[in-house]
């Protein structure tokens, strides 16, 4: 078994790229000796990437230079892609350096590297019309509803709620697609009825399909609703003033 140099000399090859792997082998010496000759002087080597499994870029990055890299990327696999490295690699390089993944850049919404315009399709029932996905950060509809705190929103819900409420969605209400058209989320398609309300327009829609008489009281029944919401909300912003 070998001797160690002074911690000095330790430290003066850790800074100059060596990894822990290195001196133990140069001076004939385990890992652990390395270790306990650079703890007893209180001298930790975090910075410096000791971890021999690691190759590449990373053997030669100082902990400053490989931080800064996290903070420019969304997620570990887009950091191994930039560096030409395994995923894994770049895993056990910010463990080693303790650095976790919380320091990467968001991922979520738009700033997702997956991001798609914003929508998805709801499978079974709505179709090609799916939600709208809006990011919590920066959006201002999470402050406007707090309730769709997860960042989606049904599209025609965030319509009936922007364009015509104005306010969020009231208790024991929904969206109506007058042509039955689960696909067409424009405003004036858009009806806002009570669930008993709805009920009973599905029952008609059921016998006679979409006409003149069911869009008429859709749209009666929709205007004193909305007139209503619109009076509540009004009245709730008062009092918590």
């Amino acid at each position: 078994m070998g001797k160690l140099p002074s911690v000095e000399v330790l430290i003066a090859l850790l800074e100059e790229g060596k990894t822990v792997r290195d001196i133990y082998q140069i001076y004939g010496t385990s890992r652990q000796a390395v270790y306990c000759k650079l703890s007893v002087s209180g001298y930790s080597p975090k910075g410096i990437l000791v971890d021999p499994s690691l190759k590449g870029k990373l053997a030669h990055l100082h902990i400053d230079s490989f931080r800064k890299l996290v903070h420019s990327h969304h997620s570990v696999q887009a950091l191994a892609n930039t560096l030409g490295v395994r995923w894994y690699d770049v895993k056990n390089a910010m463990i080693s350096r303790g650095i976790g993944r919380e320091e990467l850049l968001p991922n979520a919404g738009i700033a997702h590297s997956a991001w798609k315009t914003g929508k998805c399709t709801s499978a079974k029932k709505y179709g090609n019309s799916g939600t709208v996905y809006l990011p919590t950060v920066g959006s201002g509809y999470d402050l406007f509803n707090p309730s769709w705190k997860h960042g989606h929103v049904a599209q025609h819900k965030y319509v009936m709620e922007l364009e015509v409420l104005g306010c969020p969605l009231q208790k024991g209400f929904c969206c109506h697609h007058k042509n039955t058209n689960w696909t067409d989320n424009r405003s004036e398609n858009l009806a806002y009825l009570s669930r008993a309300q709805h009920r009973n327009i599905h029952k008609l829609l059921n016998r006679t399909g979409p006409t003149e008489e069911t869009n008429r009281l859709a749209d009666l029944w929709s205007m004193a609703n909305v007139a209503w919401a619109k009076q509540e909300h009004h009245s709730s912003v008062a009092v918590a003033a």
